[in-house]
């Protein structure tokens, strides 16, 4: 068995309320890239911080 994870980068506004499945996720909430619990993220998401600081940077 193969799974596949996508991280999405998205444009949104944090002051709007988010919509979301309840049946699906307990919460939701925006994060700073710099405040990311990445303890309790996929194990791949630093890696993912990580590039998208390097793009910023260039």
């Amino acid at each position: 068995m193969t799974f596949l994870i996508h991280f999405l980068v998205l444009k949104g506004d944090r002051f709007k309320p988010l919509e979301f499945d309840a049946r699906e996720f307990e919460s939701i909430q925006w994060f700073h890239k710099n405040d990311i619990p990445l303890e309790k993220s996929d194990p791949h998401m630093a890696r993912f911080i990580e590039k998208l600081n390097n793009l910023s940077k260039a």
